[in-house]
């Protein structure tokens, strides 16, 4: 849909304040929190700058030499801290003739996260990687044929010859043509999420010995590395993958934990998002180890950071047409820094303002209902471990604990640069001793 920003009518200001609204086809909504989120003198915090070096991206911005030891890097963060954005933004960073063929794969829009399973992420890899080169008359020669073990399969080939509604199966025939038919017509997410019979097929092919597949992959990577420095599109290739905290975490602890070496093998740079509780799992520790992590931390509410907040919201609604004076600050605070609790906050108040403008009574109103939720999600243990620390009895919370873990993944324990503090929504509902 196309939106004249900021909207101005109700029914608009609802929709461009949804949780998940994307602002990727709007770019004028972007607001930089780089200054507010990234201290240039502190080390941990500079997650870009630390991942550019890492990945041998100098200060000209120019790849220095080609890695030999391939980075497996995970990004984690608050669900609604500007993960996805971020992911966006490095891919924009990356992609360039003298860095990255960067390759950006969201999962949540390639496929259905409920029925992922540990296959998908190496057939989406090879896929998706297939899918972009192509786009640059690339040869696809040795992706090809992995795909085509895939789905060399009759009932397939009947499948595909029966939807085009072709009675004589010589008018495509097999083997090229009819690869060439297939890759046309086939929807990966629709048919990996119905788990039709060609999913169940490509899926079988790939558990069935995961590790020969890496290595027919990598063997395509030599290939492809070599054509895109010469077509001048890269000097190496980067896969960076949003959304995958997301995937069932049976199969999140496989394919990143338990089958993590299948993972490692790939000969190639991969970035994917990983659960901000696993981050400080002890129990993952040592096989964490082996990645190297980065956090988007959430923002301190203070004068500069509240300006930048605001600017989310006023890019997308005018401020004096739907809040009074002080209340969008208000908002600001109470969404404790975290961008899509802002969202969130200003899209039930418009809600309840029924079309008026957001009065410091509605904001307040609205505030105590979604913490009033919050706090009837806690268990009693969660509730008294909260109290505990609000009333000082806990000095310092271990994120690594279950149940701290449990409530930074839910988001009713909010950890900046330096400290952890109680979500503002639902900090009044937890009353002291």
């Amino acid at each position: 849909m196309n939106y004249i920003f900021p909207v101005r009518s109700v029914g608009e200001a609802l929709e461009v304040t949804e949780a998940n609204f994307d602002i990727k086809d709007y770019p004028e909504l972007y607001v930089e929190l780089d200054k507010v989120r990234i201290k240039e003198d502190d080390f941990e915090t500079n997650y870009l700058q630390n991942i550019k070096t890492l990945l041998k991206v100098n200060e000209n911005n120019i790849i220095e030499d080609v890695s030999k030891d391939y980075l497996k890097i995970l990004f984690s963060g608050y669900r609604g801290s500007g993960k996805t954005v971020e992911m966006r933004r490095l891919h924009e960073k990356m992609l360039a003739p003298e860095r990255y063929f960067s390759v950006l794969i969201e999962l949540e829009k390639e496929l259905a996260i409920n029925t992922f399973q540990f296959e998908d992420y190496f057939i989406l890899l090879i896929y998706k990687l297939a899918n972009e080169i192509e786009k640059f008359n690339l040869r696809t020669n040795r992706l090809d044929s992995i795909i085509k073990e895939w789905v060399s399969d009759t009932e397939i080939e009947k499948k595909y010859l029966k939807e085009a509604k072709i009675s004589n199966e010589n008018e495509v025939g097999v083997g090229v043509s009819f690869f060439e038919f297939f890759k046309a017509k086939f929807n990966i997410k629709t048919e990996l999420a119905a788990g039709t019979e060609t999913a169940k097929t490509i899926r079988m092919r790939v558990k069935r010995n995961p590790m020969e597949l890496v290595n027919k992959f990598n063997n395509a990577l030599i290939d492809i590395r070599h054509d895109i420095e010469r077509l001048n599109k890269g000097k190496d290739i980067l896969f960076i993958i949003d959304g995958s905290e997301k995937i069932p975490s049976e199969v999140y602890e496989r394919l990143f934990i338990k089958d993590a070496d299948t993972l490692k093998a790939i000969s190639a740079n991969i970035i994917s998002t990983l659960p901000i509780h696993n981050l400080y799992n002890l129990r993952h520790h040592t096989q964490l180890d082996m990645y190297d992590t980065f956090l988007v931390p959430v923002i301190k509410i203070n004068k500069e950071s509240t300006k930048l907040l605001k600017q989310i919201i006023t890019k997308r609604i005018p401020e004096k047409r739907f809040f009074d004076e002080k209340v969008l600050d208000f908002c600001v605070e109470k969404s404790g820094g975290v961008v899509r609790e802002l969202t969130k906050i200003v899209n039930t108040a418009i809600m309840y303002a029924r079309g008026n403008k957001i009065t410091m009574d509605i904001a307040q109103k609205t505030a105590k209902i979604m913490g009033k939720r919050m706090d009837e999600k806690l268990t009693t243990k969660q509730y008294n471990f909260l109290q505990k620390y609000k009333n000082g009895e806990i000095k310092r919370i271990r994120v690594a604990d279950k149940e701290a873990g449990e409530l930074i993944y839910s988001l009713v324990l909010l950890k900046y640069n330096g400290d952890i503090k109680i979500h503002p929504l639902i900090y009044d509902f937890i009353k002291k001793k």
